[in-house]
Formats: C-alpha cells, sequence, structure tokens
C-alpha cells in the first residue's frame, strides 16, 4: 500500500468516522459511504496535506473508484505539478478539520 493510501485511510477514520478494518484498497468511493459533499471535504483535506490542486479536475475519481486509485490518482496530480519528482510526505492537518 502507498503512503498516499495510509493517508487517506486514516483521513477516514478520524475525519469520517470509517470504522478501522473496513477499508481495502479495492474498498470503493460508494462502498465507503462517502457521498458528493464528503468526497469534496476529502479532497479539501487531500489538497491541504499535498498542497496540490485536486478540486474540479475533470480526472477525479468517480463512485465506482476504489480507495487505491484515489491514492493513485492524488499521485498522478502530485507528479505533475512537481515535476521535479521530489516526494511529498503528508504532514499533519490542523485540529478541528471535517468530523473532529
Amino acid at each position: 500500500m502507498s503512503e498516499t493510501y495510509r493517508a487517506i485511510e486514516k483521513d477516514l477514520i478520524e475525519h469520517f468516522q470509517a470504522p478501522p478494518g473496513s477499508l481495502t484498497p479495492h474498498t470503493t468511493v460508494d462502498q465507503a459511504d462517502l457521498d458528493s459533499l464528503a468526497m469534496l471535504e476529502l479532497v479539501t483535506i487531500l489538497e491541504e496535506r499535498h498542497g496540490v490542486t485536486l478540486i474540479d479536475r475533470p480526472d477525479h475519481p468517480r463512485g465506482d473508484a476504489t480507495m487505491q486509485q484515489v491514492a493513485d490518482w492524488v499521485d498522478r496530480v502530485i507528479s505533475a505539478e512537481d515535476p521535479s519528482g521530489r516526494s511529498h510526505r503528508p504532514h499533519a492537518l490542523p485540529a478541528g478539520r471535517a468530523g473532529a
């Protein structure tokens, strides 16, 4: 599992009350019960963490996308926005994010 996937899984548990152990890389957005508003909140969290723009991208994942596909998408956007290939490490979010 990628670092980005693990960060997404952690966000879903901490900010969206997904039960620990309920998510796998093959869990879809729909199976994780993420409606469009929840996805928007998750994307905002990911933007803040990684310093990239994800909102309004035409290639964003849909409800049938798996959590691993979402993580791969974030990694592709990071690579596209930083072609130097520098590693982007997830950093902690400020307290008080969605659902906290």
